[in-house]
């Protein structure tokens, strides 16, 4: 099953964000750049909710267990969770993906808004 993380990204000037990352298909760690990338406001258990989201460029899937600083002095980066996810659709007009984080069931459907930009719907499922 396709691996799902979520990181807290500190900035080198004290603020914050959180990265969803999500794993396409299985695969080693490694440099290569294949992770779906998400920049959030929030992290889970997130209520229900839409988002701003920024589409970031694709991640090496070493960031689904790496926990440090970030190279070129970008900041540091914590899990915050970790689990599975099954994307279910990945067009230009179109996300969807059914994440589990421990006992957490989410779904999130994202439509864009400006490129980068997307609205991210989050739905908590039990």
């Amino acid at each position: 099953m396709p691996r799902a993380v979520v990181l807290r990204h500190d900035l080198p000037d004290g603020s914050h964000h959180f990265d969803w990352l999500l794993e396409p298909t299985p695969g080693d760690a490694g440099d290569e750049r294949v992770l779906i990338a998400w920049r959030l406001p929030v992290a889970p258990p997130a209520p229900s909710g839409r988002f701003e989201a920024v589409r970031l460029e694709p991640h090496r899937r070493l960031y689904l267990t790496y926990e440090g600083p970030i190279a070129g002095g970008r900041g540091t980066v914590a899990r915050v969770a970790s689990g599975t996810g099954e994307i279910l659709a990945d067009t230009p007009g179109r996300f969807e993906a059914v994440v589990r984080l421990g006992d957490l069931r989410l779904v999130l459907v994202g439509t864009p808004v400006e490129p980068p930009s997307w609205i991210l719907e989050i739905h908590r499922r039990d």
